[in-house]
């Protein structure tokens, strides 16, 4: 175990792949979010969707759990 994880640090190379791909999942959702702020309904609904399509499919979960988690945020 390296020093910078002993002591707390948040070094993303001292991170496993999987919790690499949840940050990044998590910073495509924040995007998403951001990009469909002001609109209404199904406007919404579109523009996410849209938005969510161009995300690779193996990444695609990942994504609909992040924005799903902080839907009530």
């Amino acid at each position: 175990m390296s020093a910078s994880v002993l002591n707390g640090s948040h070094n993303l190379a001292c991170l496993t792949r999987a919790e690499r791909d949840l940050i990044e999942a998590d910073k495509v959702a924040c995007l998403i979010r951001w990009k469909c702020k002001g609109l209404t309904g199904a406007e919404r609904q579109r523009k996410g969707q849209e938005l969510l399509a161009a995300v690779p499919e193996t990444a695609r979960d990942a994504v609909v759990a992040a924005l799903k988690a902080r839907a009530g945020r």
